[in-house]
């Protein structure tokens, strides 16, 4: 019989028994041996109506738990979490340089967040437990290695911060220490992002030998096939724009067209757009003339090398595009070739502005600065620009709170890093894979 039809028979007894007591009443004024047996038997069942309910009581509350575990363990890796982040934040105040995260501040990734859809594990309670008695360590070497008294050797993900053995660790040429999960996600996002392109770690590259065996049959042909196209400077892509395959390199000075194996249509070799016939002139410059026009106004340029449009954001006007071609942003020609000045100086002070407004917004409980030292910070960081515009981004310092990645353009709710030298907000993985 289950719980809960007991607790009914047992209600359904209390009441029959309270129904023959009522009837009795006034009719002998010493109880008699049956009146007796009722009151014992009616204190048996209100035992066992209190076991019962107990019984109920606890069942309910082991379903609760099971609903809601879900919630708990990811609140309870979400406290592990900010755990991580206030240790880190210590070790980076004492110098430490390398940065391991949890994935869920990472950006850059197709994926989603590594907080667990059924639970967290026991290690992850475990960690929890552990720091909230104030026994763990930060760690911070380039691998993040921990060795541990009581237990194996383990390593630490540089992007996720997941602790890992030594198997199951990935070792990349610069040194760092991936998890399977985020060298695919980097991967997969060189696929579809060109300056991820070739995967790099500290911009050192990442050999695809040693990711293979973890992407899918799809992932790894699109990825090659990407490594393929990315490879040619001066590309040619069909000219529907409902297709625009690749159709592989511009020849300037043909006289032919490619067939498109997608759509069958024919992209002229020479000007990229539809096929003319070879007796026809292409309609290239007086498309070069139009773009030329509005280029300067709306801060695009078209590279010379590559063709690919190109925007001014710092207001330097020296460029280099993904194809590692230099040239000046005014009037296309190759760097240090023409006469045009170096600097536009509206859009230098505008993102100069914008840094120093950000790093003030870091402290909003701090008290506003005057104008006059606001002014004397913002000409001091263009003045860093203007002679650090290249910056290789060297050194950075953990910035907690939740804010935009400057690199990839995603929000990112629980810190940031920020350059030392030019004051760029970062999340990790750009930190490590694109800048």
């Amino acid at each position: 019989m289950d719980s809960e039809t007991a607790a009914l028979v047992i209600k359904l007894q209390l009441l029959d028994l309270s129904e023959i007591k009522d009837n009795g009443k006034g009719k002998n004024s010493v109880p008699s041996d049956s009146d007796i047996a009722f009151d014992l038997y009616r204190q048996e069942l209100k035992k066992y109506e209190q076991v019962s309910h107990d019984r109920l009581l606890a069942l309910s509350g082991e379903a609760a738990v099971g609903r809601d575990q879900e919630l708990l363990d990811m609140f309870a890796a979400l406290e592990l979490r900010e755990k991580r982040d206030h240790l880190l934040a210590v070790s980076l105040h004492r110098g430490g340089g390398s940065v391991s995260r949890s994935r869920g501040n990472t950006a850059c990734s197709p994926s989603t967040s590594k907080l667990p859809a059924t639970g967290c594990s026991s290690s992850a309670r475990a960690g929890i437990a552990r720091t909230t008695t104030g026994t763990t360590a930060a760690t911070t070497s380039n691998s993040t290695t921990s060795p541990s008294a009581k237990g194996p050797r383990v390593v630490d993900c540089v992007i996720c911060g997941d602790s890992l053995s030594p198997p199951e660790a990935i070792k990349v040429p610069c040194g760092h220490h991936y998890c399977s999960e985020c060298l695919v996600d980097l991967f997969v996002g060189a696929s579809k992002d060109e300056q991820l392109m070739p995967p790099s770690c500290d911009r050192t590259p990442i050999p695809l030998d040693l990711v293979r065996a973890h992407l899918s049959t799809l992932q790894l042909d699109q990825f090659q096939a990407k490594q393929s196209e990315y490879s040619v400077k001066n590309r040619l892509y069909c000219h529907n724009p409902s297709c625009s395959s690749f159709l592989g390199e511009a020849r300037p000075h043909s006289k032919s067209a490619a067939a498109c194996g997608k759509c069958k249509s024919q992209t002229c070799y020479a000007c990229k757009g539809p096929w003319h016939g070879p007796f026809s002139a292409c309609a290239g410059d007086s498309d070069d003339e139009a773009f030329q026009a509005l280029a300067t106004e709306h801060g695009v340029q078209r590279c010379p090398g590559c063709r690919r449009i190109v925007e001014l954001a710092l207001g330097c006007f020296h460029m280099t595009c993904l194809c590692k071609t230099e040239f000046c942003f005014l009037c296309a020609k190759s760097w240090k070739t023409c006469e045009c000045p170096q600097w536009e100086e509206r859009r230098l002070m505008a993102e100069a502005e914008r840094r120093v407004q950000a790093r003030a917004e870091d402290n909003p409980n701090q008290e506003p600065v005057p104008h006059r030292i606001h002014l004397q910070r913002v000409q001091a960081l263009a003045d860093t620009l203007r002679t650090n515009h290249a910056c290789t981004h060297v050194r950075w310092n953990y910035r907690g709170g939740g804010g935009t990645c400057d690199s990839c353009g995603h929000y990112l709710a629980q810190f940031l890093l920020r350059c030392t030298g030019c004051e760029l907000l970062a999340c990790v993985r750009c930190r490590r894979n694109r800048l």
